[in-house]
C-alpha cells in the first residue's frame, strides 16, 4: 500500500578464488655430472601452483522499499496509509494515469485524484449519460417520475417532463376538469353535458346509455367510449402505428430506434438500427451514424490501425513520455523499455546480473557479469565456459586474457 522501490548502489566485500605461485628447489638425480660419475644429485627450479580466497570490494545493485512520495508510515502499519497523495496539475487517478483532457463533462480535479462529473454525467472520464430513471452527480439519484405518463426525466435535477394530458410532480395526476393536452395548459370546448378527455381534448356525452359499440383495435380497452391506446398504438380506435421515431402512450416519447430504446444493439445503427457497423477490433460504433468509437491504442476509420510506437491513448492523441526514445504500450501509456533498460521512463540500467527486456536473471555463474543488453557472461581471467563453469589450470592452452567472454551459444 503506497510504497514504492529505487535502484541503490551499495560497496560490498565477497571473497575470489586466486591461483597463485611459489618458486623453490628441488634434488633431482642427473648423469651430467661434472666429477666424472655417471649419476650424481643436483638442483632444479620448480614452480608450485595453489588457490586462496582473496577480498574484493564489488557494487551492487539492490531495491530498497520506501513509502512512496506523500505518505509516511507508523511502526505497525502495513504499508504507508498516512498521507495525502496528490496527482501533478493536468493528470488525475488513482495512479495519475489519466490526463485532465480526457475528462469531457467534468473538472479535473487532480488534487482528489478523479474528473468530478457534472449533473447528468458519470463514468471515469464523465462520459457517459444517465441512464433512463437517474439523475444528479455521478446518477446516483433515482427519478421518482411515473414514467408510463413521462416523456423524460431531467438527469441534471431530477424533473419529470409529462406527457399531454397529465400534470404534477411526477406527472401521475391527469389534467384536471376542462384543461387537456401538454402541460395541460389548453381549454376544452365542450358543453357542460360532455366530457373533456385529458389528452385530446374531445368531447364525450357525460350519461353515455351504451347503445354505441366500441371500434377500438389492438387490443385496446373502451372506457365510455373513448380508446385507451396501449403502448405503441395511436389514432381514434387505436388503429395506427407511432410514427417513426416515437413510442410508448400514445406514442408521446421520442425514440433513436423503432424498440423504443435508448440506442440500437451493439453492432448495428440507423434508422430503425438496420446497419450492421464495420468497425474492427472489438470497436463500437454510434448508434445514429455508424461512426466508429476506437477503443485506447487504435485510430483509423474502421479502428484498423495500431497506434505507433510513441503515441498511445484514445485516437492516438497523446505522445509517450519515455526516455531513450523507447515506444509505450499503446493503450495505457506505460513504457516498454528497450533491452538493458528498467524505470518508469526508461531511464535507468538493468541491475547488476540482470539483462534484456524486463531484466532477466544472467546465466553466469558466482562472481562472474553479464552484458547488458545480451546476457552473454563476461568471464573473470582464469574460467571459462558458457555460464564461466569451468576453473582454467595454469596451463591451459585456451587460458583467456583479462576482459575475454565466452557468448552464448
Amino acid at each position: 500500500l503506497n510504497v514504492c522501490g529505487h535502484n541503490e548502489e551499495r560497496t560490498i566485500t565477497t571473497y575470489v578464488p586466486c591461483l597463485k605461485s611459489f618458486d623453490h628447489l628441488v634434488r633431482i638425480w642427473t648423469r651430467n655430472c661434472t666429477d666424472g660419475r655417471k649419476l650424481c644429485q643436483t638442483y632444479k627450479h620448480k614452480t608450485e601452483y595453489y588457490q586462496t580466497n582473496e577480498p574484493v570490494l564489488k557494487k551492487i545493485q539492490i531495491i530498497v522499499y520506501t513509502c512512496c512520495e506523500g505518505y509516511t508510515r507508523n511502526i505497525n502499519d502495513i504499508g504507508c496509509p498516512i498521507g495525502s497523495f496528490q496527482c501533478q496539475p493536468g493528470r488525475f487517478g488513482s495512479k495519475c494515469e489519466y490526463y485532465c483532457h480526457q475528462c469531457e463533462y467534468g473538472i479535473c480535479n487532480w488534487r482528489m485524484q478523479r474528473c468530478e462529473c457534472r449533473a447528468g454525467y458519470k463514468g471515469t472520464f464523465c462520459n457517459e449519460t444517465c441512464q433512463r430513471g437517474e439523475y444528479g452527480v455521478q446518477c446516483m439519484r433515482r427519478c421518482y417520475c411515473k414514467f408510463d405518463t413521462t416523456e423524460s426525466c431531467s438527469v441534471e435535477n431530477g424533473t419529470c417532463e409529462c406527457s399531454p394530458g397529465y400534470e404534477g410532480p411526477d406527472c401521475g395526476r391527469p389534467c384536471s376538469y376542462k384543461t387537456f393536452g401538454k402541460n395541460c395548459r389548453y381549454s376544452c370546448s365542450c358543453t357542460s353535458n360532455q366530457i373533456c378527455h385529458h389528452i385530446t381534448g374531445s368531447c364525450h356525452d357525460k350519461r353515455p346509455t351504451c347503445q354505441t359499440e366500441c371500434q377500438c383495435e389492438n387490443g385496446t380497452r373502451c372506457t365510455h367510449g373513448i380508446c385507451d391506446c396501449t403502448p405503441g398504438w395511436h389514432g381514434k380506435n387505436c388503429e395506427l402505428r407511432c410514427p417513426q421515431g416515437t413510442y410508448g402512450k400514445r406514442c408521446t416519447h421520442s425514440c433513436n430506434c423503432l424498440n423504443g430504446g435508448d440506442s440500437c444493439e451493439r453492432g448495428w445503427y440507423g434508422q430503425g438500427c438496420g446497419n450492421r457497423c464495420d468497425c474492427l477490433n472489438g470497436a463500437t460504433c454510434d448508434h445514429r451514424n455508424g461512426q466508429c468509437i476506437c477503443g485506447m491504442g487504435r485510430t483509423g476509420r474502421k479502428c484498423e490501425h495500431e497506434c505507433d510506437n510513441f503515441t498511445w491513448g484514445s485516437m492516438c492523441s497523446n505522445r509517450c513520455n519515455c526516455g531513450l526514445d523507447s515506444p509505450c504500450e499503446h493503450d495505457t501509456g506505460k513504457c516498454r523499455c528497450k533491452a538493458g533498460k528498467t524505470g518508469v521512463k526508461c531511464e535507468e540500467d538493468c541491475p547488476i546480473n540482470t539483462y534484456g527486456v524486463g531484466c532477466q536473471p544472467c546465466r553466469c555463474q558466482s562472481f562472474h557479469i553479464c552484458d547488458l543488453v545480451t546476457g552473454d557472461c563476461k568471464c573473470k581471467e582464469g574460467w571459462k565456459g558458457e555460464s564461466c563453469q569451468f576453473q582454467m589450470s595454469a596451463d591451459d592452452p585456451g587460458k583467456p586474457e583479462r576482459g575475454d567472454s565466452f557468448k552464448k551459444e
